[in-house]
């Protein structure tokens, strides 16, 4: 019985630390998309932050001079959340009152790819990591 008690012990000794750096290792890998964001191939920036787990955009500068544009301090990423190595929420587009399915992927520590869909159509852009 002594033997039995000291083998669950050493179990739940090895067992607590390993399940408390896992838990602590995922919310760095889910905070990569932090931080400010500029698209690869086009005039804006975006602001990426969070609030509590889920994760938020706004439009932080836009150079564009189309009509209808998003100007800066628009949120177009609402509700975010990290699961299998992804973040799912939805991309608002205020000036054409759109909501999208949204998906973000990281290509690399300073890459991300974000897509919007709506029912069979979507289009990517790529971001670079404003330093």
């Amino acid at each position: 019985m002594k033997q039995q008690s000291i083998l669950k012990m050493g179990l739940i000794a090895v067992a607590l630390p390993l399940f408390i750096l896992m838990t602590a290792l995922q919310e760095p890998k889910a905070d990569a998309i932090l931080g400010t964001w500029k698209e690869k191939d086009g005039n804006k920036t975006i602001y990426i932050y969070k609030i509590k787990s889920e994760y938020f955009g706004k439009i932080k500068e836009n150079l564009s001079t189309k009509e209808n544009r998003l100007e800066p301090g628009m949120v177009i990423m609402k509700n975010f959340i990290y699961d299998d190595d992804e973040w799912r929420g939805t991309v608002e587009i205020p000036t054409k009152d759109l909501s999208l399915k949204g998906k973000i992927e990281m290509l690399g520590p300073n890459e991300i790819k974000s897509t919007a869909t709506i029912a069979f159509f979507g289009k990517s852009k790529t971001w670079l990591r404003v330093k």
